[in-house]
């Protein structure tokens, strides 16, 4: 049995060494997202998804499905901003967002590089959101 122990003692230990659980140094702060999405939803759907897709490599970046239901909401300007955190992987990858109700509405892709914040227009006459320019007056967006 000693003989046993002495054989398995240093692979158990290796095993434990070798396998942290995040695989990050501690010493090294974890990278923080660049970029949050806001968005401006004047189709009042309830509730309201965003899903992110990874146009390169396929990744989900608000889960798979519906993606990431979005209750959190910050006034900015006067106007209601529903808004979702970009996880630190995205930064900077080039994204299909998509929004929708869960239920069946959604809107068209559109294509963001996640380097920067973004506030997007759901207009309830429009099936593509609308990057927001001009956050003193979002509906300026709108007009040709």
């Amino acid at each position: 049995m000693k003989n046993l122990l002495t054989y398995f003692m240093p692979l158990t230990m290796l095993m434990l060494v070798g396998c942290g659980a995040s695989g990050q140094d501690e010493n090294q702060p974890a990278e923080e997202s660049l970029c949050t999405i806001y968005i401006s939803n004047n189709k009042g759907w309830e509730p309201l998804n965003v899903y992110l897709k990874d146009k390169e490599n396929g990744t989900e970046y608000a889960g798979g499905g519906n993606g990431a239901e979005l209750t959190d909401n910050e006034r900015i300007n006067g106007y209601v901003y529903f808004y979702y955190e970009v996880p630190a992987a995205a930064n900077n990858r080039e994204v299909g967002v998509v929004c929708n109700n869960g239920e069946g509405g959604k809107t068209s892709e559109i294509v963001l590089k996640l380097d920067k914040d973004y506030y997007l227009l759901l207009s309830p006459n429009s099936n593509t959101p609308t990057i927001i320019e001009n956050l003193d007056n979002p509906f300026e967006s709108l007009v040709p």
